[in-house]
């Protein structure tokens, strides 16, 4: 028999399980009912044995509907439901969940919602940044050590638009272009499990590419060029081979390498099945290389022309016509050269088949990223006292280490949300640390965790070697023929005014007479290019790009090897033919939110990145003033940064311009945002008053409770102030 509460338990699932059929039979009859006379439709999922349904309105319910569905406001749609001011209520296209959005606004995108109501900010006596933007920022507060900025808090949103895109494309059946087809293989590789495979074949076209047997070790310069020819590769190796500038054009520059440990070494060639003769003697010359450096005179670390010219003909013979570079103090291509002149020749020919092996064992990690990040402690580049480190070296040029992190062949570190103007200028240290990326500075995909996918995995190894690709991609995806081709106008219009403003006497005054002379230079010459454009176009490089041989034997660790080949010779060109040197491959995803000027004694280059030409920067739909006072005060503001050569400043007129308003640190881009303007105010399409509201939203900001709003020592004015400082100047005018 059931004890009491068994007794209990069994009643109560009857009663629930009676009234639950009650409630079925209830619903199954309304159904019925709305559905015969036409008042209701079954939903998606409506089984035969389920009942739910969906009410259809009348039009007098649609319209009371309507009324409480927020359209006051200026929401003329009724879309923003329970959004903030100048978002829209919407379904993600990736997970057909709730989000907010921003509201698109054409032809005029100065956004009135997100204005404060005028009587209140007559009230609180609001400062632009507030009268303009006050409504949003109210309407949520930020994290607490954090700052929400209007027009960059979806960058990361776009780009994963452009991204579901992307990786809509590349299937193995419609593998047309290179990169589908390195994803194909790529898929294939990772979905077989072929890595070890695929790094075999690897190992054995660089040993190919190399002629290890038929190098004659006593010559010195077959020795350097051994070097050369696996820098071309993107390969770890005594020597790096990179882009820098020469004057108004490209040099090649030859640039200190690394010493690989000789048991990592040893490592990569048991796993290629190599000897352990060959193993031994890698692993030995690589000790004597490190026992080189340590114990010899700084003068054994000092190479000449004829070395680095050996190096730059190794990589690629027509390095021969182009300018050369180099780093004179070079120990660890010194040592390397030394090591070999005296070690007997299979041990040098062991020493470059490990260096091959490693090449390869970390390409397999840079996809498969089996082992994250462990290969890149395996290298280090060789110091002695004499020998500038690399933050010293960076420190030099005008950056710092972290800038110069690399993200793919010849793309610098930098998240596609970052905000706009990254560095105040870049210049010849960005462009060598961009194009002479290895394999092993690359950061390891996934930060060496497991990838999300196969798929995923293989789209973020093929935006390694293929950032020409991908960076087309994105401009096909973001930037529309209409808008690309209201740029061109609109930039040369700029271009003349900010020309024309540097040589006001307000700015004038702010350089001596050299930084004039060099300013007005610069304005002059001044050139916009849009990264991804097309080839050929007025905004994307003028030649094109040659794509490596690939036969279907290849695999994807190989077609690595090829296009990072390729890539090199592409560059290589731009020095062979002196290019101009706004020819530059871009330094970083087209995807980021972000502008810089490239800008030295002898050019100015501008490059607006994709992510940037989408709302609230530009819309192909934009009037002329919206477009001026947004995406055109970028452009003018990159141009206006011919006047961020700060050793020919006259500083007194540049303290006296700015110091009431910006922290001494942001001078060089307040002075850039003051000209950036007067320039837009000048081509007769934005009033002052209008320019005002628009840089006031295009810099307010939600600002956290705990955020550092420390003004000084940022290169950047802070956000709000940037804003109300430009209006207080657009008042003058």
């Amino acid at each position: 028999m059931l004890s009491t509460d068994g007794r209990a338990v069994l009643i109560s699932v009857v009663v629930a399980a009676f009234c639950a059929a009650v409630a079925h039979a209830l619903t199954c009859n309304e159904q019925h009912a709305c559905l015969k006379a036409g008042t209701c439709r079954k939903t998606a999922n409506a089984t035969s044995l389920g009942c739910s349904f969906r009410m259809s309105l009348s039009a007098a319910g649609a319209r009371l509907l309507n009324a409480s569905n927020g359209g006051g406001g200026g929401d003329v749609t009724g879309t923003r439901g329970v959004c903030a001011p100048g978002m829209r209520q919407s379904v993600s296209v990736h997970t057909d969940a709730a989000q907010c959005t921003r509201r698109r606004l054409y032809p005029d995108a100065l956004n009135a919602e997100i204005q404060l109501p005028p009587a209140a900010a007559v009230a609180e006596q609001a400062p632009e940044h507030r009268r303009w933007c006050g409504a949003w920022i109210d309407a949520r507060p930020a994290a607490f050590v954090a700052e929400t900025k209007w027009a960059f808090f979806d960058a990361d949103d776009v780009t994963a638009d452009v991204d579901a895109v992307i990786a809509a494309r590349g299937s193995s059946r419609v593998a047309g272009q290179d990169v589908a087809k390195f994803r194909s293989a790529c898929r294939a590789m990772l979905g077989s499990g072929a890595l070890g495979v695929a790094a075999q074949q690897a190992y054995e076209h660089l040993l190919s590419a190399l002629q290890v047997d038929n190098l004659v070790t006593t010559d010195r310069g077959q020795v350097l060029r051994a070097a050369g020819r696996l820098a071309a590769h993107a390969c770890d190796a005594p020597a790096t081979i990179g882009l820098t500038d020469a004057g108004a054009t490209f040099a090649m520059h030859v640039g200190v390498g690394v010493a690989v440990d000789g048991a990592a070494l040893s490592d990569a060639l048991y796993a290629v099945g190599a000897s352990r003769t060959v193993r031994s003697e890698a692993r030995a010359f690589a000790e004597q290389m490190e026992d080189a450096v340590d114990n010899a005179a700084s003068a054994a670390y000092t190479i000449g022309e004829a070395d680095a010219d050996a190096v730059a003909r190794g990589a690629h013979p027509t390095t021969a016509s182009a300018r050369l570079a180099y780093e004179s103090v070079n120990p660890v291509l010194g040592a390397f050269a030394h090591v070999a002149e005296q070690a007997p020749a299979e041990v040098t020919h062991s020493y470059l088949r490990g260096l091959a092996a490693h090449c390869a064992h970390a390409l397999r990690t840079a996809v498969g990223g089996e082992q994250g990040g462990l290969v890149a402690t395996t290298v280090r580049t060789i110091t002695g006292t004499s020998v500038p480190t690399a933050s010293a070296v960076a420190e030099r040029n005008g950056a710092t280490p972290a800038e110069l992190r690399p993200r793919a062949l010849g793309r610098l570190e930098g998240r596609p949300g970052e905000v706009l103007d990254a560095f105040v200028h870049l210049n010849g240290t960005h462009l060598r640390a961009a194009t002479a990326a290895t394999w092993t500075a690359l950061r390891p995909l996934f930060g060496g965790g497991i990838p999300p996918s196969v798929k995923e995995q293989c789209v973020e190894a093929a935006r390694l070697v293929y950032p020409n690709a991908f960076d087309r991609l994105a401009f096909d995806t973001l930037v529309t023929d209409r808008l690309y081709g209201r740029l061109r106008p609109m930039a040369e219009a700029l271009r003349m005014q900010v020309e024309a403003a540097v040589q006001r006497p307000e700015f004038a005054a702010t350089h001596g007479d050299a930084g004039q002379i060099l300013m007005l230079h610069n304005a002059k010459r001044a050139t916009l290019r849009v990264a991804g454009a097309p080839r050929g176009s007025w905004g994307g490089r003028s030649t094109a790009f040659v794509p490596p041989s690939l036969a279907a034997s290849d695999t994807a660790l190989t077609i690595m090897l090829k296009q990072a080949e390729a890539l090199f010779l592409d560059r290589v060109g731009l020095a062979t033919r002196a290019d101009s040197i706004c020819e530059h491959p871009p330094l970083f995803d087209a995807r980021a939110r972000n502008a810089y000027l490239v800008v030295s004694s002898k050019f100015a280059c501008a490059m607006l990145l994709p992510g940037m030409l989408v709302p609230p920067f530009a819309d192909e739909r934009y009037d002329d003033e919206s477009l001026y006072a947004r995406v055109g005060y970028v452009i003018a503001h990159e141009f206006a940064h011919v006047s961020s050569l700060v050793q020919y400043w006259n500083y007194g007129a540049v303290e006296a311009m700015l110091v009431h308003d910006y922290a001494s640190s942001t001078w060089p881009e307040a002075l850039a945002d003051r000209i950036g303007v007067w320039a837009v105010v000048q081509t007769g399409n934005v009033r002052p008053e209008r320019l005002c509201a628009h840089v006031s939203q295009l810099w307010c900001a939600r600002i956290g409770t705990l955020a550092d709003r420390t003004a000084e020592g940022r290169s950047h004015p802070l956000s709000n102030e940037r804003g109300d400082a430009l209006c207080a100047y657009l008042k003058t005018l």
